[in-house]
């Protein structure tokens, strides 16, 4: 399950390093860093869609929040499915896009 985690901080990791970058750079960044991203995370998904297997992780937190739990079922996975493939989609469109806004 790091493997998903560490696939999902590559997703963030990418979008806040994509401010710092030059303009021309920013949508093949994020797009290679993206594909990386789904390596880790596709096993995961599938996984658990295919076969009903469920990933959690507890997360401990100062008193007031107390623990957090994070959780892939089947449903979240359909859904994460859903949404890391339309970030790969849109990293990819975004490329030619962003291209007319740069000159």
């Amino acid at each position: 399950m790091n493997y998903f985690y560490t696939g999902v901080l590559l997703f963030f990791a990418a979008g806040i390093i994509t401010l710092f970058i030059q303009d021309k750079w920013k949508g093949v960044f994020f797009t290679s860093i993206s594909i990386i991203a789904q390596f880790f995370i596709l096993p995961y998904i599938f996984s658990s869609i295919v076969y009903g297997n469920s990933f959690s992780i507890n997360i401990d937190f100062f008193e007031p929040v107390g623990t957090a739990a994070l959780r892939l079922d089947p449903l979240a996975a359909f859904f994460s499915l859903i949404i890391s493939a339309g970030a790969v989609f849109a990293s990819i469109y975004s490329v030619g896009y962003m291209k007319h806004y740069i000159a």
